[in-house]
């Protein structure tokens, strides 16, 4: 009984002595920063920044032309990016701070995912000149910070946050899906031309609601519930997704399966060609007229939403 109580001792020391070596080795590496070393990972004046290259598995190039933030896909064609998405990332990038150096070896970049090839790169410009150039790893143990490591620094931290939806994203991710930006008020009429039909929803100015058909398009009253949904969900309508530039190519929207256009308070048109994907009966791919680039995807639920048929508007059915 006594050899089983000093091997446990001698077993309990031991750990005791590990578990030292453990912390101490560890503290070596990980300092918490003092409270006049906690600072801002990095600052600018947002108005400044003019352009953005992110690396996330494959590079993203926003630019702001005119107040506008657009992604550029190739030397020649640029799609719309999420304004607020862009302006929320260069907030958080000026609030990010620093809580804990974490390490200062280079070999260890890999296990906190801020090596080149796994971490995500974040650069801004302005004016032609680097403001920021750091990379983004993974979250930290806590799950409440995020490893991160400036450009040509061995210097591994620790940011308070998880960063990962703001800005590790696709290319597509970073595309406007918004189609139509409306407020219902602002919106006369809708037309759908389908190849056997035509629907046209009216609004008049006294707000009064009436549906019409081909060929003789006299109006009748409408439903209201239906035609406000109608005019609501069209009136800021979005594409589910985009299809990658380069399948664009295998789209063709010779014959499609609805025209939709939206008719404003001016009198101007804007019109949508909407055909069915031939490889997925679920979705369908929609582009603005006169402009085929980029193809939007809609999923069935959102295509049967924005769809209109004359005897499912008109009241009393």
């Amino acid at each position: 009984m006594t050899s089983i109580r000093r091997n446990l001792l001698v077993l309990a020391g031991l750990l005791v002595v590990l578990l030292a070596v453990f912390l101490l080795h560890r503290s070596g590496e990980r300092k918490r920063l003092s409270a006049a070393n906690i600072h801002d990972f990095f600052w600018a004046d947002s108005t400044l920044i003019d352009s953005i290259a992110l690396k996330y598995g494959t590079w993203t190039h926003l630019y702001r032309r005119d107040g506008r933030w657009q992604m550029v896909v190739d030397s020649t064609l640029t799609y719309p990016a999420v304004g607020a998405d862009v302006a929320g990332m260069i907030r958080t990038t000026n609030e990010m701070v620093l809580t804990d150096l974490i390490s200062a070896n280079p070999a260890k970049q890999e296990k906190f995912n801020v090596d080149t090839v796994r971490g995500t790169v974040i650069q801004f410009f302005g004016g032609g000149r680097p403001l920021a150039d750091f990379l983004l790893g993974r979250i930290g143990q806590d799950f409440t910070h995020t490893y991160v490591r400036r450009q040509g620094s061995d210097s591994v931290f620790l940011a308070g946050g998880r960063f990962s939806e703001i800005y590790s994203k696709t290319p597509m991710q970073w595309m406007d899906r918004q189609v139509f930006s409306f407020a219902p008020d602002q919106l006369r009429e809708i037309r759908w031309k389908h190849p056997e039909d035509e629907t046209r929803l009216a609004k008049s100015t006294d707000g009064k609601l009436a549906v019409s058909r081909d060929p003789s398009f006299v109006p009748v009253t409408a439903d209201s519930a239906e035609a406000t949904y109608k005019f609501t969900y069209v009136s800021t309508l979005m594409f589910n997704s985009f299809l990658p530039p380069n399948r664009e190519r295998e789209v063709s929207f010779d014959k499609p399966v609805l025209n939709l256009t939206v008719v404003d308070a001016a009198g101007n048109a804007y019109e949508l060609l909407i055909a069915s994907d031939t490889t997925a009966p679920n979705r369908f791919h929609a582009i603005h007229s006169g402009k085929p680039r980029p193809v939007g995807i809609f999923f069935k639920s959102a295509f049967d939403r924005l769809n209109g048929q004359y005897d499912a508007l008109r009241a009393g059915k």
